[in-house]
């Protein structure tokens, strides 16, 4: 197991960040790309739908890889690959450019995430790595938001594919203080741990369900909150400062999930933050008020950023090599990309309220299948150290 160094942190936290990147980064380059190259109303949706099954599809790929040789020449590679693909993506003047460099982004991205995330499940405190890597891209989104109107103003609506390149850099250079992963030895100790994953096969997979369910519920909201704020009274420039704030405000949510998880059970912590999750998108849903949406606004992803490091802590917890929580972001993504298009369904059948029933409801049955998860480990839920 690798000890963690003042330096360690920085690849840790450079690399999770770099993986998460193309999210914020879709919103801002997708509309440019629909103007520069005349496309229909589907097309945007269908590239950025690429891109994320290709991240999804790499991710899970990569984690589901027992023993790989150079793992860091692999890391390094995709780092190329996503800088790469990010100038390609800045400069391009055909559609099918376009396309073919945000698959291959994609394809990088997945890679990085997964293995990034598995080295971080085998550090000492993973649950403590899992939030400081949370921080690392909050602070990371909330300066993207912060300066990117005055720069796409300025060069052009495809300038995020610089953020992202300037942001494969970074955690280039930072590859100097990663740790080697530790050689794979064949010990009763790993045997003993290879034999626990196993078993926690059931456990892993109603985590991972709980994941996709999570982040399903979250982004069927956001991808219909403009709607939900007609229905409450909030008028659009008043939205854009309450999330402006909230990206700010989700600073907090790992730094109290660092500080939450210090005691004997995650149970409490994933109560708070799933009930806070369900309400807040009540709040934005039902039309209650401009008071309520605010606070439901502000709440949605502050809760989801408090619950993920809890969530990647239970994987890898049940399987200590990693593997399992190296395909947690895949769900993140998987979800992600189910949430959209349920609610447009669920929208269609009966409004912006049924909308956020049924995802409270999702969201409920995600912390259902947490306890059960976590009931399936053989100690007391991880004790954080000071």
């Amino acid at each position: 197991m690798t000890k963690l160094s003042g330096t360690t942190w920085i690849p840790l936290v450079a690399l999770f960040t770099l993986g998460m990147s193309n999210a914020p980064l879709l919103p801002i380059w997708l509309p440019g790309a629909a103007q520069r190259f005349g496309l229909g109303p589907a097309q945007p949706g269908l590239i950025a739908s690429l891109e994320i099954a290709c991240v999804a599809a790499s991710s899970i790929l990569w984690a589901s890889r027992r023993h790989v040789a150079g793992r860091a020449a692999w890391l390094t590679a995709a780092i190329l690959v996503s800088i790469a693909a990010n100038l390609l993506s800045l400069a391009a003047q055909q559609i099918v450019v376009l396309v073919v460099a945000r698959a291959a982004a994609g394809l990088a991205l997945g890679l990085i995430l997964a293995e990034i995330t598995r080295r971080a499940a085998t550090m000492p405190d993973p649950q403590r790595v899992f939030a400081r890597q949370q921080l690392g891209l909050i602070l990371f989104v909330a300066t993207f938001f912060a300066t990117v109107p005055m720069a796409v103003a300025a060069y052009g609506a495809f300038v995020p594919f610089a953020y992202g390149a300037v942001l494969g850099l970074v955690a280039l250079i930072s590859l100097i203080w990663l740790p080697a992963a530790d050689a794979k030895q064949d010990t009763p100790m790993n045997r003993a741990a290879d034999a626990a994953a196993v078993r926690n096969g059931g456990a892993a997979a109603m985590a991972l369900t709980a994941i996709a369910l999570t982040y399903l519920t979250q982004n069927g909201v956001w991808a219909y909150i403009a709607e939900a704020a007609k229905g409450s009274g909030t008028d659009l420039p008043l939205m854009g400062r309450v999330l402006a704030i909230g990206a700010f405000v989700n600073l907090l949510a790992p730094i109290i999930a660092e500080r939450f998880g210090n005691g004997r059970d995650r149970r409490v912590p994933l109560a708070v933050g799933y009930i806070g999750l369900a309400v807040s998108v009540l709040l934005i849903t039902l039309g209650l008020g401009q008071a309520e949406f605010i606070v439901g606004a502000i709440g949605l992803n502050l809760c989801l950023m408090f619950v993920t490091p809890f969530l990647l802590g239970i994987l890898a917890e049940l399987d200590s090599s990693g593997r399992t929580a190296a395909a947690g972001p895949a769900f993140f993504t998987i979800g992600a990309a189910i949430g959209p298009a349920l609610g447009g369904v669920l929208i269609a059948a009966g409004g912006i309220p049924s909308l956020g029933v049924v995802l409270a409801a999702f969201a409920a049955a995600a912390l259902l299948l947490c306890y059960v998860a976590t009931a399936r480990l053989r100690r007391p839920l991880t004790r954080l150290e000071a």
